[in-house]
């Protein structure tokens, strides 16, 4: 069963001295809204769970013949939408058009219908983003010296996807990304990009099969147990091919710490900031 719920959640910033204080009257600026997507066989308990773990709720839109695959792709689908603030994938910042989404879209065939053709788009230009432009974008931020600047990793990432969809070839690439970043690295990168394409067509097959994988556990666990075969020209490129998460994660914790963590985003991420 699919069910989409809303909650509010204390915002950052409210303090446990102010909670006490309130005598847990909080005012409703002290709240924000957020929208859940989950999937259960037992609704009733995890109704329950919710009731006992947030102060607010109500249950928006629920689909009895939804599937755990139907919950991935509607992740997929709002994936813009993901609420950075709350621990786990199913939370999404409280907006008008998922709620009209599923306004509009009363059965779990309506939705099929309409998030699949879009994911299938979507996942034709990311992949070939992931295995053609992916280097490009790692090598820029190497020679700014700031690989480890998810910040800057993650602005230059978007620029480049919204500036990819655009084109799709990486030669009608270079000349846009020289308008919004420095020419004479473009250039620079342009001339090494020419010399990587041999390794580009050695490890696309790693990025192919990565990309088919729908479990992110599973995807990080594939991650951890292919990099260590590869030799070190493959494994760098690989690693810059990728998604930066699935990077982050094996560089900050090694093949050894993500197994620990069960490949769990939460326990990974929990694990990267103790490390920092």
């Amino acid at each position: 069963m699919i069910y989409v719920i809303a909650a509010a959640h204390i915002i950052n910033g409210v303090t446990k001295e102010q909670i006490i204080a309130s005598k847990g009257i909080l005012p409703p600026e002290a709240f924000s809204i957020s929208i859940t997507i989950g999937y259960t066989t037992d609704f009733t308990k995890r109704r329950s769970q919710y009731s006992s773990s947030l102060p607010r709720f109500n249950v928006l839109f629920t689909y009895e013949d939804g599937t755990e695959e139907d919950k991935e792709m509607l992740h997929q689908y709002f994936s813009k939408f993901s609420d950075d603030n709350l621990n786990g994938r199913e939370w999404f910042r409280w907006d008008g058009d998922i709620i009209r989404f599923f306004k509009s879209h009363p059965t779990i065939e309506s939705i099929r219908e309409a998030i699949i053709p879009v994911l299938k788009k979507n996942r034709v230009v990311d992949d070939d983003f992931e295995t053609l432009v992916n280097p490009i974008l790692y090598k820029l931020i190497k020679n700014e010296g700031r690989e480890n600047d998810y910040e800057r990793l993650s602005e230059l990432h978007n620029e480049m996807l919204n500036t990819w969809k655009k084109v799709n070839t990486v030669s009608e690439l270079f000349p846009i990304l020289k308008t919004f970043y420095d020419p004479a690295k473009i250039d620079e990168v342009d001339s090494w990009y020419s010399t990587q394409l041999s390794l580009v067509v050695d490890i696309e097959t790693n990025v192919y099969s990565l990309s088919t994988i729908t479990c992110f556990n599973d995807k990080m666990k594939y991650v951890c147990e292919l990099v260590p075969t590869l030799d070190q020209d493959h494994r760098e490129l690989f690693l810059d091919s990728i998604p930066m998460v699935f990077k982050k994660y094996y560089i900050a914790l090694g093949p050894g710490g993500c197994e620990l963590c069960k490949y769990q985003q939460v326990d990974l991420e929990r694990e990267n900031i103790r490390e920092r």
